[in-house]
């Protein structure tokens, strides 16, 4: 997939070029590049220690994955990480690891092509006076500085290798056909035994099934495998998203500092797409401002997963101080979508580390225009994206500004009211403010529309259906002696039943329109449709709950309360199986200011448990 979006333009052009020189013989497609000598990806495995002794599993991933992040630092213009898969199965566990060379052609285009791009980095031949050869090349030196960075990299982590260690008379750190070949002679010999002590993945899943259908003594032996094989995931889960922290805090920060209004998102998005492509992450834009990455398993790759993030910012001034806060002049990430674009962001690249432990697909959704109706939503769904799939579960998080990083807040059923934008015009004639008797006065007529429209709630609305109508807009263009011809206001009517939320309109328009009669004026009412409830899925609410419980304990979950505040999440609610959660970033030492206000600042370490979080609920959610 990472050829198909980095190099089709090249491979398009190049072609047409072919074919314009009337030399179509030599055109190419992306299936030639991947199988071709200089144009493939390259592999290197890394693996410390001897067959009979070496470093352990736990030092060696965290090594490389130390050393892949520095690498994309240093490289990462030129070199692409293209995956990764640690091997247990074998004499001594090690990682293979694919990138690909690329730099711009003549024609300004990206193409795979390794020494144009190592000497783009600034990689010297090893003999400069020397022509280029099998014996003198850019990789040499490349090869030997990231042979120097690996080293120095373990060294830290407390292994001390020898650089000049040799296997049968063949140095081991410029050739690894001498162990391989000694593990294969060892595979043949093991194979036997294998088979008679391990079952496969398939049988054993259908015999837990049999097992769990039957009951049984052998319930409980297979129940403990099981949780095992669980905590084993979760361990590697954590392991990933702390290789992952450093990036995750610096999107943050980069987040932060560039904040952007609803559907806007264009800069917020390309930054994201750019950390996505570097991870080797498939994604497509989506509503306009948005972007959907997905991630492919095993199994039934239709049956999916998505994660959802919204990106916008909110029309505030920040005033926090930050060395990193906004740098565009009244606009803040003053709700945490900075937060939960990169949890998100963290949650994909962990997944795509252990993405041969996802059952099916992980969509990421990194959603715009949250803050604003109709709302990011309702344009994601207007496309459909998953049609083609069976969604097991739509998986959204928010930031709590009242709950403590680390912990983590849950409710089945209804959770957050609907929302809909309430804007009333009252017009009447205006004039001298001495002679009222000689005109309509809109003024007095919109104080007793905002007071009126009171009964809906009082008098209309159930008393076990929470209902909020708040005018928050009134505007009065006048003077002290100038009644003015028109008034306008802008309110919110927020209700938990979508019944009575219709009726609930419907008496808006009837006493604006009553009121403003008896005043002798005119009253014109614009509802526009906001966000419907935020229900949570009962069953996958408490699967989602018990899944972050044994992630991170008990004690770290708590139950949440309705809230008349609304999210466009909602719109997913009503058509997908779906789970909305909180993330606590309550600060310890010092304030963290509320939700939509200048002085909002999230406990940053809340980010790990976020992006685990996330990819736990992926994968487990997934199965």
């Amino acid at each position: 997939m990472f050829y198909e979006i980095h190099y089709a333009h090249f491979v398009e052009n190049q072609n047409a070029r072919n074919a314009k020189i009337r030399h179509t013989e030599r055109n190419r497609t992306i299936e030639d590049l991947l199988a071709g000598k200089k144009t493939c990806p390259e592999e290197t495995i890394y693996q410390f220690g001897t067959l009979d002794e070496h470093a352990s599993v736990e030092d060696l991933v965290l090594v490389v994955t130390e050393f892949m992040s520095e690498f994309h630092e240093r490289f990462g213009t030129h070199v692409h990480l293209l995956d990764w898969a640690l091997h247990l199965d074998e004499s001594t566990p090690h990682i293979h690891e694919r990138h690909v060379f690329d730099c711009e052609n003549k024609y300004g285009e990206v193409a795979p092509q390794q020494e144009k791009a190592l000497e783009a980095l600034g990689f010297e031949l090893p003999d400069p006076g020397k022509p280029l050869s099998r014996r003198n090349n850019r990789k040499i030196t490349f090869d030997a500085a990231c042979r120097k960075m690996l080293f120095e990299i373990a060294k830290r982590h407390g292994l001390d290798l020898e650089e000049e260690a040799e296997y049968g008379n063949r140095k081991y750190l410029e050739k690894q056909d001498f162990i391989l070949a000694k593990q294969k002679e060892q595979l043949t010999a093991q194979q036997s035994k294998l088979d008679e002590l391990t079952l496969k993945v398939s049988d054993m899943e259908n015999l837990r099934g049999l097992m769990f259908r039957r009951g049984g003594t052998g319930c409980r032996t297979r129940e403990c495998d099981f949780n095992s094989c669980r905590m084993e995931t979760y361990d590697s889960i954590k392991k990933a998203a702390e290789a992952v922290s450093e990036q995750v805090l610096l999107a943050r920060r980069t987040l932060h500092a560039n904040p952007e209004l609803s559907f806007e998102e264009r800069e917020t998005s390309r930054y994201v797409a750019d950390c996505l492509r570097e991870a080797g992450i498939e994604f497509r834009p989506i509503a306009g401002t948005g972007v959907l990455a997905r991630i492919e398993g095993r199994g039934d790759l239709r049956r999916c997963v998505v994660l959802r993030a919204d990106m916008d910012a909110l029309p505030i001034e920040e005033k926090t101080g930050l060395e990193y806060a906004s740098r565009n002049k009244g606009v803040m990430h003053a709700c945490g979508h900075d937060v939960h674009t990169a949890c998100l962001l963290g949650a994909m690249l962990v997944l795509k580390r252990i993405s041969e432990r996802i059952e099916g697909t992980v969509f990421g959704l990194f959603q715009p225009g949250e803050e604003l109706c109709p709302g990011g939503a309702s344009l994601v769904l207007a496309e459909d994206p998953f049609r083609d799939y069976e969604v097991a579960a739509f998986v959204g998080e928010h930031v709590a500004a009242e709950i403590p990083a680390g912990r983590f807040g849950f409710r089945a059923g209804q959770y957050m009211a609907s929302s809909d934008e309430l804007r009333i015009t009252v017009r009447g004639t205006g004039g001298h403010g001495a002679l009222p008797h000689t005109l309509t006065d809109p003024v007095v007529a919109a104080a007793a529309i905002v007071t009126s429209l009171q009964q809906i709630v009082s008098r209309n609305a159930d008393g076990t259906v929470p209902t909020v109508l708040s005018i928050g807009r009134l505007i009065a263009d006048g003077a002290t002696n100038i009644i003015p011809p028109t008034v306008e206001m802008e309110g919110t009517l927020r209700t938990m039943d979508e019944t009575w939320r219709a009726r609930a309109k419907r008496r808006v328009a009837e006493i604006a329109a009553g009121t403003a009669a008896a005043y002798g004026v005119e009253a014109e009412v614009k509802i526009s449709d906001g966000y419907p409830c935020v229900v949570n899925d009962p069953a996958l609410t408490a699967r989602a709950r018990q899944i972050v419980e044994r992630l991170w304990g008990a004690d770290r979950v708590e139950e949440l309360a309705l809230r008349m505040t609304a999210e466009d999440f909602g719109s997913y609610t009503k058509r997908y199986p779906s789970v909305f959660f909180r993330l606590g970033v309550a600060r310890t030492d010092g304030p963290t200011g509320g939700l939509h206000t200048s002085v909002f600042n999230p406990d940053e370490r809340a980010l790990d448990y976020g992006v685990a979080t996330m990819a736990a609920l992926a994968l487990e959610l997934g199965r």
